[in-house]
């Protein structure tokens, strides 16, 4: 099956818009996670479960789509702990663009 060639370049630029997309895309989750592991070893844990999550509790619902949430589970080297907790990523406008913009909820801590 053959593609007329004025279709073709009808649709070049679609797909270009999609692979951009699919690149930015996927160049944000990466930096979200990278975001998450130095937050954690900058204060001193090792990272020994994370899973991002569709599912926040409730004080994490006021997020934009340009925000990651985790589900963490971390071992505190300084006080030789396994702490748990939900950690947002990213600014509400420019998302992962601000690496300064993570919010941790530790479990241990909820009021």
């Amino acid at each position: 099956m053959l593609v007329e060639a004025g279709a073709l370049r009808k649709l070049t630029p679609l797909l270009w818009f999609a692979g951009i997309m699919l690149v930015y895309a996927l160049w944000t989750a990466r930096r979200a996670r990278t975001i998450m592991r130095q937050w954690l070893a900058d204060r001193g844990f090792d990272a020994l479960h994370v899973r991002q999550s569709l599912g926040p509790p409730l004080r994490l619902w006021n997020g934009s789509k340009e925000q990651y949430t985790f589900r963490i589970r971390a071992y505190d080297k300084s006080a030789h702990r396994i702490r748990e907790g939900w950690m947002r990523v990213g600014g509400y406008w420019i998302g992962v663009l601000n690496p300064d913009a993570v919010e941790m909820y530790w479990d241990d801590e909820r009021g």
